[in-house]
């Protein structure tokens, strides 16, 4: 079957190129453009690309928004009455409408797609939704040190995306896993301050389990590593995916680790390997909350686990 590309962009030029040349293979490509101020558009335009002005498709908090938030959770948030969210689910469902295909592939601009593209074209044929691997960080010599599994290819009447930001494709019952299809992912290292907000807005709006789960590490990357186990204490009351309840986990085993609660750290670091014991990072980690007596035995269990079932994954 054909795959028609769908993007929602915002400036990036420097990127257009090198991704549409790894989205040759798709006839039909689709950009939701927000007003970019660079050549981005122009030049997706000279590539081949339909782009379009998309809808504004945001909310901004009021003022009783930062008082239950500050309420609920007892600290105020980041996001003000001048802040403004776009909601990414949302955004993305509507550009796929323009897609004449039944597949939809949907990259961000910052990423480059490799694949089997006729043995994915096979795939198509029984499936609703095709899982694989995107590379998220590299080393200095650009070899990967971290990925996950993501899904970013799926067919348009069975599934869709929901979240504000890091949204995600759900409704596929048909799904597989392929390592003919790999993403990779050349964002640029820096602090979200605007990710920090969303999560605190959708926090409050929807409660849903990811969004806490997201709040919480990035609570932990900012190292707010109080903020962040009490967001993760909630998480677990709605929690019901085992591959993130296990990193969620170890995200509060990290936090306790840092704030010099050893046998915090090494509870809910059982909790993490409980959950999965062929988490590679949780053993490793353990290895290093425990005395000599038990640093060994831990190494070497965590040396030799498949990470089976891990979200997101150190090479």
């Amino acid at each position: 079957m054909d795959i028609s590309a769908c993007l929602i962009t915002l400036n990036g030029e420097e990127n257009i190129p090198r991704l549409m040349e790894s989205l040759k293979d798709c006839k039909d490509i689709w950009m939701g453009d927000g007003g970019s101020t660079d050549n981005m558009v122009e030049l997706a335009k000279s590539l081949g690309a339909n782009v379009y002005l998309r809808p504004e498709n945001k909310a901004t908090p009021t003022q009783e928004d930062i008082d239950l938030f500050t309420k609920t959770f007892g600290y105020l948030p980041k996001f003000t009455t001048q802040s403004s969210f776009l909601n990414a689910g949302e955004t993305r469902n509507e550009v796929i409408t323009h897609a004449k295909n039944d597949w939809i592939f949907f990259p961000d601009v910052d990423e480059i797609v490799t694949w089997d593209f006729p043995l994915i074209q096979k795939m198509t044929e029984q499936y609703d939704e095709i899982e694989c691997n995107i590379i998220q960080k590299r080393d200095d010599k650009g070899n990967p040190l971290y990925f996950n599994r993501i899904s970013k290819l799926f067919r348009k009447d069975k599934c869709k995306w929901v979240g504000r930001t890091h949204e995600v494709i759900v409704g596929g019952t048909k799904k597989i896993y392929t390592d003919k299809m790999t993403i990779n992912h050349y964002k640029k290292e820096s602090k979200q301050g605007k990710v920090y907000e969303t999560l605190e807005y959708a926090v409050l709006k929807d409660g849903d389990a990811r969004s806490m789960f997201y709040l919480a590490r990035e609570y932990f990357y900012y190292k707010e590593y109080q903020k962040s186990l009490d967001m993760f204490e909630r998480y677990m009351k709605v929690a019901t995916w085992r591959p993130e309840i296990a990193h969620a986990w170890l995200f509060m085993a990290q936090c306790c680790w840092q704030i010099q609660k050893g046998d915090d750290s090494r509870k809910y670091c059982l909790n993490a390997i409980a959950v999965n014991p062929d988490f590679k990072e949780a053993l490793l980690d353990m290895s290093e909350y425990t005395g000599e007596g038990q640093k060994q035995f831990w190494k070497r269990y965590g040396e030799s686990a498949t990470q089976e079932n891990v979200i997101f994954k150190t090479i």
